[in-house]
């Protein structure tokens, strides 16, 4: 099958230079090659007869032209124009496609789409009604036919398909338990009615048209008016639910909840839950801090909320409500904690020995407690702690802890050991003998120095332990003391205590005094 343009090859012949072609006993041109392409957009249409000679051997062959795209009817069965209705009853949706073309086999194929955007293509026939499955709605019919040579021809109807104008018009439904009524009319005059619930057979029936011990769950309602001298019958239906029992939760549970004790890590939360009820009209969820009052917010079969008033124990709820109005609730309980814990360092002692120790106080029960000291390995740690051999100077002790919802805290106390004892000395050689020069007595002026500030402390000649220098609120290095002394040998004794309390050992000066 060809249109403006046929090409040709031949096998079988010797090399030639001149390859000599007419259609239809009339010249087609010489060509020097094989393949050979010629115009054959002049042709009738119709089968041609296409013959080569080449050195006096000659072969032929047929050809079918087809210019014209084929013709392509589309109407309703029964005859009906424009953009027709179609009814269930008295007029379903039948179309007759008829299909024409001169010169080649046509294939067809339909197309319905609808303005809800439903589409679907099916196979289809010239010659047969085409008989589309369709719901109520418009609707647009799309038919092509495709012939051999590639043409097409594209013909649409739009159409609907409706309950007729002239059906028994349902007034509504009255549910009362297991029992329901329906009322219903007919604009024609005359007709008579037969209704029936799913499944049940046709029974003459007028309005209402009532029902007792319909089981729970969804059920159609018939009703169909009978046009007067026919048998013809003008069908409406009504979806419709009875439910006597509130919605059920699957074993009363949740298939999914957090945990007892969930942290900020853990939000958002989710629940999830099966219904046994198969009509919840609609699901809400609620959740709120104990002891509130609910705030019931839309939900399917799972929520996922995250609590907005901070930590302490909350309280969730789903409640299913059917279309008749039975609840059916869920609930659950946890404690939510998002402020993390505290850790109280309780000051060491105020001396400053080489031996410490600490208290350490979180605010609630913590799951792990290391501490450190400066920037040593952490290691477990309890209520006390007590270090030992601490060097002196300044140091950090620093403890961390990880509560139940793995928040962390961490507290640091700064201290500082000295455990060496101050040491005082004489200062100046001071000298070993003293003249009087036939006095009495003299006064004898020792200077002293401590290494580091500290309160000294003196005995003259073994005599009672008395402060001699600096105090506790102003501890000295450098102090002088006096002595009123007579002819003879004395022993002056000393030593420092700094403000940690660390006693330094006694230094000692002898003197003689002559007069």
């Amino acid at each position: 099958m060809v249109d403006s343009s046929a090409t040709f090859n031949a096998t079988g012949f010797v090399s030639a230079s001149a390859f000599d072609f007419t259609i239809d006993d009339r010249p087609a041109g010489i060509a020097t090659s094989l393949p050979a392409t010629y115009d054959v957009s002049g042709l009738t249409e119709g089968v041609h007869t296409v013959r080569l000679d080449v050195n006096g051997l000659s072969a032929s062959t047929t050809i079918v032209v087809d210019h014209s795209p084929p013709t392509l009817t589309v109407a309703p069965t029964d005859g009906g124009e424009g953009d027709p209705a179609f009814y269930p009853e008295v007029r379903p949706p039948y179309w007759d496609i008829v299909v024409s073309d001169s010169a080649s086999a046509v294939t067809v194929r339909c197309t319905i789409t609808s303005a809800a955007g439903y589409h679907s293509g099916d196979a289809c026939s010239a010659g047969t009604p085409y008989h589309p499955t369709l719901s109520f709605g418009s609707w647009v019919l799309a038919v092509t036919a495709t012939d051999e040579a590639g043409h097409t021809t594209t013909v649409t109807r739009s159409f609907t398909y409706q309950r007729h104008p002239d059906a028994p018009v349902i007034d509504g439904a009255t549910l009362t338990g297991p029992a329901a009524s329906f009322a219903f009319a007919s604009r024609v005059p005359g007709v008579t009615y037969e209704c029936r619930l799913e499944g049940k057979a046709w029974q003459p029936c007028t309005s209402p048209a009532a029902y007792t011990g319909v089981a729970d769950g969804g059920h159609t309602f018939w009703v169909r008016s009978i046009l007067p001298d026919t048998t013809t019958g003008l069908t409406n239906t009504f979806g419709f639910t009875v439910d006597g029992t509130k919605p059920a939760f699957l074993a009363n549970r949740f298939s999914a909840a957090p945990a007892e004790l969930v942290g900020a890590d853990d939000a958002p939360l989710t629940w999830r839950w099966l219904q046994v009820e198969p009509h919840p009209a609609t699901t809400e969820c609620s959740l709120t801090p104990t002891g509130a009052e609910p705030d019931w917010q839309p939900c399917g079969r799972s929520a996922v909320l995250t609590p907005t008033a901070g930590s302490g124990p909350y309280h969730f709820r789903v409640r299913a409500i059917d279309l008749v109005g039975n609840v059916g609730t869920l609930e659950d309980t946890f404690e939510y904690d998002v402020t993390p814990p505290t850790i109280a360092v309780s000051p060491p002692e105020r001396r400053a020995t080489r031996k410490r120790s600490f208290a350490i106080a979180p605010d609630e029960p913590l799951t792990t407690q290391e501490c450190r000291m400066d920037r040593g390995e952490w290691s477990p740690c309890g209520a006390t702690l007590v270090l030992t051999g601490i060097t002196d100077g300044h140091h950090t002790l620093t403890v961390r802890g990880t509560d139940r919802v793995a928040l962390t805290a961490t507290a640091s106390r700064r201290f500082y050991v000295d455990g060496t004892a101050p040491f005082v000395a004489f200062r100046g050689h001071a000298t070993r003998t003293m003249e009087l020069h036939g006095r009495r007595s003299g006064v004898k002026e020792v200077a002293m120095r401590s290494d580091e500030p500290a309160v000294l402390h003196c005995s003259l000649n073994r005599g009672e332990w008395r402060r001699c220098g600096g105090s506790a609120r102003r501890p000295v290095t450098d102090a002088t003391v006096r002595f009123r002394v007579g002819p003879g040998t004395h022993d002056l004794r000393a030593y420092g205590v700094d403000r940690f309390g660390n006693r330094g050992s006694v230094s000692r000066l002898r003197w003689r005094v002559r007069r």
